[in-house]
């Protein structure tokens, strides 16, 4: 499998979290997603769900205060992430940003994310370094989910209070993916800066410096 992953995310206006864990399910099936774990996370003001899938992991943020939720799908076959989006947009709407809406909207809940390759594909030494940085950083962590692939592979989503953090292993190509969302500009730039210390980066894929994650990463918001 080529180690490359596709991203697609968006907000919807939909916050009715057992519709949406219902719906999304079914949508990850009807694109051909292998469904391998499901998770949860219930707090004051909003909820989490993430999913492991066989080629990536889809997570979603959901914001009843602010009416409004953010879905992020990560996946490693294109095709599918295409199939995925399609029905997606279709079933919710195609997902644009005016910018005079933003613009008068500062406001309003924002998420950001950073992501890399990295040298490094043993699970645990991945499970204890990210977990010490992303305590270093100041994130708090609800739950852990993973799932092992046999021969080899490892996906792991890591819970935030603040957002998530998701890791997939391709130990054939001796890289794994690391990706971080979170509402906190200034904790994305300290984990950022701690795995640029602490993990030797591929840089195989274009990487997002400090500026384009402060300037277009958190930019998606309605």
């Amino acid at each position: 499998m080529d180690a490359r992953m596709d991203n697609y995310q968006g907000w919807i206006r939909e916050t009715d979290a057992g519709m949406l864990k219902s719906v999304l399910e079914e949508m990850l099936l009807i694109s051909k997603f292998a469904v391998l774990g499901f998770d949860e996370v219930f707090q004051p003001d909003r909820y989490m769900g993430a999913w492991i899938l066989g080629e990536s992991h889809l997570a979603i943020h959901v914001f009843p205060n602010d009416n409004k939720t953010y879905v992020e799908l990560t996946s490693c076959i294109k095709e599918k992430s295409d199939e995925f989006r399609k029905i997606f947009e279709l079933m919710f709407g195609a997902i644009s940003i005016d910018q005079e809406e933003e613009s008068r909207e500062t406001d309003e809940k924002t998420l950001g994310s950073y992501d890399s390759w990295i040298k490094v594909t043993d699970p645990d030494v991945l499970k204890n370094d990210l977990g010490l940085i992303l305590e270093e950083s100041k994130f708090s962590t609800s739950k852990v989910i993973g799932y092992m692939f046999q021969p080899e592979g490892y996906t792991g989503v890591w819970m935030l209070k603040e957002g998530h953090l998701a890791i997939h292993t391709f130990p054939e190509g001796d890289k794994t993916y690391v990706q971080l969302t979170s509402e906190s500009e200034e904790q994305v730039i300290e984990f950022r800066e701690m795995m640029e210390a602490n993990f030797e980066q591929t840089y195989e894929d274009p990487q997002y410096d400090i500026k384009h994650v402060i300037e277009t990463n958190y930019a998606y918001q309605i």
